[in-house]
């Protein structure tokens, strides 16, 4: 009685065991044909989980042979788990189940009697899936680096198509691929160059638009154009037939609502064109019609700097002779100019030059412009009587502006050795650089941001309902500060992707008639309240100023990020400064602090996404404001120094007044 007990209570952990397996559980005896071949299995047992996956009761199940229930069985399972049985050895695989499309994951365990063996599936597409993303995103990652390395090489804009074309050819692995422009007011395709694999016949020269049918009007509305199988559409049919092609992929570019090029990829035979490949022509059109616009940009400048340098050599040659005439012409120019002898005494200056300095009389110009008593450090003004050659340099002042500056070799009428200098100040244009450029890598960052932002914030969400629900079981009660940790940390990076979201520059924003001022005042109380916890003053300078187009919700977080910023930087007992005024054709607000100021190495990096000085800072504030500033057209400068940081926002008027009255 105690065996049949013990049995009994065997056979139950047995079924517990089963029925909690999160995988379906099979097992299973190998049956064998004639020949001795494995043909087929006896279901011995199953778990509630494979019964399910299947759709029967395992009372329909149990005691049945596979083909009894699935007659279309493939005969190489069975040869499969007859290997496995005979090597007495678990082996575990995945495969994949055309019927349903499912990825599974199955280990099979040999019992070690009567054929028997165990055999747990899992479903793993999900995982699959993941996996197969994740590769689909290296690779075209890969892809964007080849791309912009193989077009940074090059200078010229056809190579640029040329190389593009080929680049992308080779990696969609297509017969034909071509960056072409449209020209002629839209009326002409012009194909430069395109590429084709070894010894095919390139597709070249000017096609009006016309003779591609009505396509065309798909493109030039900016949507993409994908066909796979030409001769099944009409739209294409005439051309396609004179192209020798059956499916193509175009991605049209409209630039400031003009349609300008398209880049295309072509196939002599039909195809499906998947979503990562649109991705990837979509991405190389961009980055394409970037470097032919900087190479064609490069190349008028170099035209326009070739064509001043021999314009100033032929002057230089004639100035023996006309020394005279040539200062009535310098005279009248709008650059700085000047002569300098070898002593660095300015002997002559023209008109902008003494609006800008002064009237050298023969002064040194260190002294005259700098008030230093030797030449400036880095000075390079005097290279040309070296060299012969002209010569470009930048020179920081002082002051921190910076001078573009023009030295060229002049020969007096005494023939006495001179250097004739222009200058030019760059400083505002330089500033404009850098800004554009941050620009463009935060919006790049936005833009990214917004393509995974959901992607990573669906599974969060999944995740954190889970932890809600498990924390709220009796049997985790221990557990509960685990859970709300885990949850709290979830929130804090949910909270780190919306802030990284909002740099989208493309976010949507309602931009209405608005009083920066009125704004300001409404937010007084919050910024005081706060300022008062860390004992901190707050002082509005608040004046009547013409409206401006905002997003009020936009800038009250931008003000709200500022301030909190700016209280954060100093100690207690500073001052915190909220002000508001017009300036010309703009309103101003600005913000100052009383702290230590920021390093002077930081100052171009600011509004640079994750870019943060503090302890437990995130870098997301200032570069959402920068964000939030773009957006409003509006640009943000700063003025630092020992003693505090000032954040000034300079906004375009409406040319509507203000309704506000400051008192």
């Amino acid at each position: 009685m105690d065996i049949i007990n013990g049995r009994t209570q065997y056979s139950d952990y047995h079924r517990i065991i089963l029925d909690n397996i999160s995988g379906g559980v099979q097992i299973a005896q190998i049956l064998y044909d004639d020949q001795g071949q494995p043909s087929d299995y006896l279901f011995v047992d199953v778990n509630s989980v494979f019964a399910e996956i299947i759709g029967l009761a395992k009372e329909e199940i149990v005691g049945q042979r596979v083909t009894d229930l699935f007659p279309d069985a493939e005969p190489e399972w069975f040869i499969k788990y007859g290997e496995i049985v005979k090597k007495g050895q678990p082996e575990t695989f995945e495969r994949l189940i055309v019927s349903t499309g499912s990825w599974y994951s199955i280990l099979a365990v040999p019992l070690g009697e009567q054929d028997r063996l165990a055999i747990v599936t899992a479903d793993v597409s999900e995982r699959r899936d993941m996996e197969e993303k994740l590769r689909i995103c290296k690779e075209y990652q890969a892809f964007q680096r080849k791309l912009s390395n193989a077009l940074s090489q090059i200078s010229d804009a056809e190579g640029i198509m040329r190389t593009a074309a080929h680049v992308v050819g080779e990696y969609l692995g297509v017969d034909h691929a071509l960056y072409n422009e449209i020209t002629n007011n839209g009326e002409t395709i012009h194909i430069e160059d395109s590429y084709v694999p070894w010894g095919a016949r390139k597709i070249t020269g000017d096609f009006p638009v016309s003779s591609f049918g009505a396509a065309m009007k798909v493109l030039s509305r900016g949507e993409p154009l994908i066909l796979e199988d030409h001769a099944k559409d009409p739209l294409t049919r005439t051309a396609s037939t004179s192209l020798d092609v059956d499916a193509s992929m175009t991605v049209p570019l409209i630039k400031e609502g003009r349609w300008v090029a398209n880049f295309g990829v072509l196939q002599n035979s039909p195809r499906q064109w998947t979503n990562n490949e649109l991705a990837i022509l979509k991405d190389a059109a961009e980055r394409t019609w970037a470097a032919v616009e900087r190479a064609r940009a490069e190349a008028e400048v170099r035209n326009i700097r070739d064509n001043l340098e021999a314009e100033v050599k032929e002057r230089t040659r004639e100035i023996a002779v006309e020394r005279q005439r040539l200062f009535d012409v310098l005279e009248t120019l709008p650059s700085a100019l000047c002569l300098m002898s070898p002593d660095h005494r300015v002997q002559f200056s023209n008109r902008a030059y003494r609006k800008i300095y002064g009237e050298p009389d023969g002064d040194l110009c260190h002294d005259h412009i700098h008030g230093l008593d030797g030449p400036c450090q880095g000075c390079e003004s005097f290279l040309p009587l070296e060299t012969g050659q002209m010569h470009r340099w930048i020179f920081s002042t002082p002051e921190g502006s910076m001078i573009e500056i023009h030295d060229f070799p002049f020969i007096d009428v005494d023939g006495k050795s001179m250097v004739l200098e222009m200058s030019v100040d760059i400083t505002d244009r330089k500033k404009l650089e850098r800004e554009l450029a941050r620009l463009d890598r935060l919006n790049l960052i936005g833009q990214m941001a917004a393509g995974i932002g959901h992607e990573i914030r669906n599974p969060m969400t999944a995740v954190r309902g889970f932890l809600q629900m498990l924390g709220d079981k009796p049997e985790y009660a221990n557990d509960l500060a685990f859970f709300e940790l885990m949850i709290e940390e979830l929130d804090r990076a949910n909270s780190i992707i919306s802030e990284f979201l909002s740099l989208a520059r493309d976010k949507m924003v309602d931009l209405q008639p608005g009083s920066l001022t009125r704004v300001v005042k409404s937010l007084y109380p919050m910024i005081k309240s706060d300022a008062n916890l860390r004992e901190i003053d707050v002082k509005l300078h608040l004046n009547n100023a013409p409206q401006v187009l905002i997003d009020k919700n936009e800038i009250r977080q931008m003000i709200l990020n500022m301030s909190q910023n700016a209280m954060e930087a100093m100690s207690p007992h500073g001052t915190l400064t909220i002000g508001t005024r017009p300036e010309s054709d703009e309103v101003v607000i600005y913000i100052k602090d009383e702290g230590s100021g920021i390093n002077p190495e930081i100052i171009d990096k600011l509004g640079t996404p994750f870019m943060t000085t503090k302890e437990n800072g995130t870098g997301m504030g200032l570069a959402i404001c920068y964000s939030i500033a773009a957006r409003h057209n509006a640009r943000i400068e700063c003025a630092t120094g020992l003693e505090g940081t000032t954040f000034y926002v300079r906004f375009p008027t409406t040319g509507k007044l203000a309704s506000d009255q400051v008192e």
